[in-house]
């Protein structure tokens, strides 16, 4: 298992079929997409100096890198580059603490809402003293 940077794994499966994971929660399951025709070998994984982390391994494997901006993709392959892989996956990601972002959306919104009671106790003096 690996994570490199896309174009990087693009060249790396360019001669190879290989599927690619569409939707992770399809009607039927996960749905692949076949690319490049019947699925068929590539160069071992450990040759390729270009991931950015990889680990390999029997049960269950931990793959834990942090990422900055681009476009990165996890592949799953044989040690030796055949095809026909199985494997079950399981997948998490960290995000950020958004504790501020919601406090600010929080008071933002108290904000607003004091604002519009204030508008609408003046709207409703006025039309009182008419």
């Amino acid at each position: 298992m690996v994570i490199a940077a896309e174009d990087d794994v693009d060249r790396w499966l360019a001669r190879a079929g290989h599927d690619e994971l569409i939707d992770p929660y399809g009607e039927s399951g996960v749905l692949l997409r076949r690319v490049g025709g019947a699925a068929g070998a590539v160069s071992a994984p450990a040759e390729q100096t270009s991931w950015l982390a990889s680990a390999s391994g029997t049960g269950a494997v931990v793959l834990d890198r942090a990422l900055t901006d681009g476009r990165f993709v996890v592949v799953l392959a044989n040690v030796d580059g055949s095809p026909d892989l199985a494997a079950g996956v399981q997948a998490a990601t960290r995000i950020p603490d958004l504790t501020p972002l919601g406090v600010a959306l929080l008071v933002g919104g108290v904000i607003a809402a004091l604002a519009a009671l204030a508008l609408i106790y003046a709207g409703a003096s006025r039309r009182g003293a008419l």
